[in-house]
């Protein structure tokens, strides 16, 4: 079971690419926010499946020809026994979520290595949202390689990826907005090197 949250055209994307028909083309992607209404341990576990099937080329959501998948991590809000005094500032920077710029201040747990909070901040309209990253969060998000979070105390590359990977989810339902953390599974392995790549990041515009 699952309902549609929103829909929303988020970029446009010039595609040079040798395998393209077309040396330029523009495609308007299309993203869609949907909430899966399952038990906890039986959604994690056709998460699970879900990118299994992706990566071996399984998945009937082929059919539907998407580009990729995004699983959305993590806890928005401070509804956890975790607390921000429990936390040690790692670090605060500007971090470009939704189009907009906001200054993210990351935190990590003191006891628990395997807990990141992330507190994005609008300087502009005040805008402020929480989003807590636990142990099975970090470990989809680094695909199981400890090693990330053991070569250094701070553990900058993993840092990187959960900045690199915020985004602001669109509840039209409701009206609100909350701060996740992406893990993108590709289809399309073209679409997968254009987003990666530098310069196609510079083409897009939202």
């Amino acid at each position: 079971m699952f309902r549609l949250l929103s829909s929303q055209n988020f970029c446009k994307v010039s595609l040079q690419d040798s395998k393209l028909k077309k040396q330029k083309d523009e495609l308007v992607m299309t993203k869609i926010l949907m909430e899966v209404v399952e038990p906890k341990d039986k959604l994690e576990a056709k998460s699970a499946q879900l990118r299994a099937d992706i990566n071996d080329g399984s998945s009937l959501l082929y059919d539907l020809m998407p580009s990729y998948v995004c699983f959305n991590l993590g806890q928005s809000g401070l509804a956890t026994k975790n607390k921000l005094s429990q936390c040690r500032l790692l670090q605060k920077q500007g971090v470009t979520i939704d189009s907009l710029e906001y200054i993210v201040t990351l935190l990590r747990h003191r006891e628990d290595p395997f807990v990141f909070m992330a507190i994005a901040i609008n300087m502009q309209t005040g805008e402020e949202h929480v989003l807590e990253l636990q142990r099975r969060d970090i470990l989809t998000l680094i695909k199981g390689d400890i090693s990330l979070l053991e070569n250094s105390t701070d553990s900058e590359e993993v840092q990187q990826i959960i900045l690199d990977n915020l985004v602001l989810l669109h509840n039209d339902l409701e009206g609100t907005k909350s701060l996740s953390c992406e893990q993108k599974v590709y289809f399309n392995t073209v679409m997968q090197s254009t987003m990666a790549s530098r310069a196609s990041t510079t083409l897009m515009q939202t």
